[in-house]
């Protein structure tokens, strides 16, 4: 479907050159996270033009070619397809690639870049910027990374980060997790009468199997104590999206949880249950809708939230996470 943020093309392929950086959108466009240790000196620096062509025509351009139904799932495909040298050509953006960067005083700098093959990115030397994690983000030990929470006794709250919906019966692979397992370990700490908040994350989750999060639901209200006294909040983002985007529906119409951070990757009413199917001469794989959703069909764009709070990149680098931080003052 036209527009559908699930209907696209795999243009990667192992052979293609990218550019050896990493970067992500905060509240004044693109921050650079990583880069190969020859171009340190541009991490933290804002991506402003390409071979002096503004960010902003490039943008431009680029939305012609990726699907989205609303900007934020734009700026976080943003984060990927500038660094490809072939959509960047595509666009008239030629070999000799020069990148322009700005400091927070404005002061610019220019540095050639370098493509490199995809398949030999993993053996560069790439360089992180110094970031401040807070507590609440550090994942325990032996905790899988697609869901896990912890306890934050001080604050009498659970944060459970919710990275993707699914459950080991959809994989067969024995590195995910079972989610009924890890809820009922999730209600039975939920019950412990110290705990007076949960804050269910959902900003890096792109979907999944939908039911996982109806499953929860379910138990919780019918076998926790929790609900009698206790307040769910959810974070949202520009990376919520498909299952993701659901889940925080269904959190906020079931148990009546409060939405902060900003509106949602996914639209409320769009195409989604995927199936792909490989183009006969190229064998590109391309991802294609099914069905359509309305889960609001009196709103439009993505899921906003009741409390809307901005990221701001100077704080981030320095540990403090805002949506949290407005959560802990609502309490």
């Amino acid at each position: 479907m036209i527009g559908d943020s699930h209907t696209k093309l795999n243009f990667k392929s192992e052979n293609d050159k990218i550019y050896p950086l990493k970067v992500k959108w905060f509240e004044k466009g693109l921050r650079v996270l990583e880069a190969d240790e020859k171009y340190k000196e541009i991490l933290g620096l804002k991506l402003i033009a390409i071979n002096n062509i503004s960010i902003e025509e490039i943008i431009h351009k680029l939305k012609i070619l990726f699907p989205h139904q609303n900007m934020q799932w734009f700026k976080y495909q943003l984060s990927d397809v500038i660094i490809h040298e072939k959509v960047l050509q595509f666009i008239g953006i030629n070999k000799v690639n020069y990148w322009t960067f700005e400091d927070d005083n404005g002061q610019k700098i220019q540095v050639k870049i370098v493509p490199i093959q995809y398949k030999k990115a993993s053996k560069i030397n790439m360089v992180k910027l110094d970031i401040k994690v807070p507590e609440h983000l550090q994942k325990p030990e032996n905790s899988y990374d697609q869901y896990w929470y912890k306890m934050i006794p001080d604050k009498q709250i659970i944060y459970w980060q919710y990275n993707i919906c699914v459950d080991r019966s959809d994989t067969g692979d024995e590195n995910t997790p079972d989610f009924m397992e890890f809820v009922h370990h999730l209600i039975d700490d939920l019950n412990n009468e110290e705990v007076k908040t949960l804050i269910i994350d959902l900003r890096k989750n792109r979907g999944g199997n939908s039911l996982w999060m109806k499953r929860f639901i379910d138990v919780l209200t019918y076998n926790s104590t929790f609900l009698n006294n206790g307040k769910i909040y959810v974070l949202i983002g520009k990376e919520t999206f498909s299952s993701g985007l659901m889940a925080a529906v269904d959190l906020k119409d079931k148990l009546n949880a409060k939405l902060v951070g900003e509106e949602t990757g996914g639209d409320l009413n769009a195409p989604g249950e995927i199936k792909l199917a490989n183009l006969p001469n190229s064998n590109m794989t391309f991802y294609y809708s099914t069905k359509l959703f309305h889960l609001k069909p009196n709103e439009t764009g993505g899921l906003k939230p009741d409390i809307e709070v901005q990221q701001h990149f100077n704080l981030f680098v320095n540990g403090i996470d805002e949506p949290f931080e407005t959560i802990l003052k609502l309490k």
